[in-house]
């Protein structure tokens, strides 16, 4: 009994402990921080919850991944905060496309003033502004950094592979034993033909040293 009071306490605690500061969680996985002069989005917000009541705050943007571990939230509700639709909102604006089993988010942009009263999941791209999709620009040193590296990762792959496959057309240890073979039979039938060359070149001048004599 002692044991199971305690689980049972740390249970509560941590119960406690998981739901955001100034908020209140409720048994049906309900987190309700709606009218509590949030300026930020909460990042602690329990895994398991299905209904996030986040209306009525000061919240402009939503930061990178902070709704990713939500796989079970059915409910979302954003409206009445002066969200900022510029390149910071992106993540939300994917985030909305992405949660089919969402219901219906009516939050609208705040600003900028052409934006105003636009509902949030209905953005694009194209309405954040070009800095959003500027791409990345490198420099030249960069890229040749990126090529040259690349290269030695070719040049370290692919040469040993091609030793591989000269030795293989070439028949292996015993291609290389046939060549070598050949290279010196190749050796000594020159070395024969030059001594039979050098025998008849001190022949013709042995017999002209003769009849040379005998005149």
């Amino acid at each position: 009994m002692p044991a199971l009071a305690l689980w049972c306490a740390f249970a509560l605690l941590h119960g406690a402990a998981a739901c955001p500061a100034g908020c209140i969680c409720y048994r049906d996985s309900t987190v309700d921080c709606s009218k509590k002069g949030l300026t930020e989005f909460p990042t602690d917000v329990p895994s398991n919850t299905k209904r996030l009541l986040l209306q009525g705050n000061q919240l402009q943007t939503v930061p990178p991944g902070a709704l990713d571990h939500l796989h079970r939230l059915m409910k979302l509700t954003l409206e009445d905060n002066p969200w900022h639709c510029d390149c910071s909102i992106r993540y939300l604006v994917l985030w909305l496309h992405d949660a089919a089993q969402l219901e219906r988010v009516n939050a609208t942009c705040g600003k900028p003033k052409f934006l105003m009263r636009t509902l949030i999941s209905t953005l694009s791209g194209l309405e954040l502004g070009t800095e959003c999709a500027r791409p990345h620009s490198i420099s030249c040193w960069e890229v040749a950094q990126r090529d040259i590296g690349l290269h030695i990762i070719y040049a370290t792959l692919l040469l040993p592979l091609g030793y591989c496959y000269l030795w293989y057309r070439g028949g292996g240890e015993d291609g290389a034993r046939a060549r070598a073979a050949s290279r010196l039979r190749r050796s000594q039938r020159a070395s024969r033909l030059a001594a039979i060359a050098a025998e008849d070149i001190y022949e013709d001048i042995d017999g002209r040293i003769m009849a040379t004599g005998a005149l």
